[in-house]
């Protein structure tokens, strides 16, 4: 029943979120309080129910039940945080019974905080990395990520801005693919999208001879742009998944 279900994940939250507060977690093969199999039934009770579950906002909300003679909450922002670690630990060893290891922790980096989402995205991925298309797909991506993951600054896109025609494709392409994404896509949606792009990205990476350009060009306002761009670009896998996790990147 509802009810049943909102009890049964209020109880485990409860244990969990109450003794990480006081310190009481389990190591090594001590558990004297189970919660590791707490853990793992919140895992199983949102996959098995489908449930779109931020564990975050649970992990908040159980907290209020914890305030000192004062009324002080004591839950620390460090004890949510490791609570968190600790359940998304228990996902990652109910998600590898079914998915490789690589997909996991693309999705986990991500989706961690919402199993059921996870699962679906790992499910999602491990489509497509089984597609005819992938690697190519994947190499388009991180390309684009490798030249942006060391930037300190995140970029301003100015799209009026570029000049070469293969930088408008890209910036034209971009725009219209990112109009037409919902505000919380999922994987297949994002990768979908992604896709068109391959062609154009590659196009862009293409030495000077065959039309391409230089990304980091020495006039630092078109070097800017042209990050910025692909900083957009990369982004848009911003709360689906971590591609750098995957074998081959």
């Amino acid at each position: 029943t509802t009810i049943g279900l909102a009890v049964a994940l209020a109880d485990r939250l409860d244990s969990i979120v109450g003794l990480f507060a006081v310190g009481l977690v389990p190591s090594g093969t001590s558990d004297p309080y189970g919660l590791r199999r707490a853990a793992v039934g919140i895992v199983q009770i949102a996959l098995g129910r489908k449930l779109d579950l931020d564990l975050r906002e649970l992990i908040d909300w159980a907290s209020l039940g914890y305030t000192r003679d004062l009324g002080e909450n004591f839950v620390t922002d460090d004890a949510k945080t490791e609570a968190l670690a600790f359940i998304i630990g228990r996902e990652r060893v109910v998600l590898r019974e079914t998915f490789n290891h690589d997909v996991v922790e693309a999705v986990l980096a991500e989706q961690g905080h919402n199993p059921y989402r996870a699962a679906e995205h790992a499910r999602q991925l491990s489509v497509w990395i089984k597609s005819k298309g992938w690697e190519n797909i994947l190499d388009a991506y991180a390309r684009c990520a490798r030249i942006t993951r060391n930037q300190d600054e995140t970029y301003v896109l100015r799209p009026d801005d570029f000049a070469e025609q293969v930088e408008l494709n890209l910036v034209k392409a971009y725009q219209e693919i990112a109009a037409d994404l919902s505000r919380k896509p999922d994987l297949d949606e994002m990768l979908t999208a992604f896709e068109k792009l391959v062609p154009k990205i590659s196009a862009f990476f293409a030495p000077a001879t065959e039309g391409g350009v230089l990304v980091m060009d020495p006039d630092p306002d078109v070097r800017a742009n042209r990050l910025a761009l692909l900083q957009h670009i990369v982004a848009m896998a911003d709360g689906v998944a971590d591609f750098s996790q995957l074998e081959g990147f």
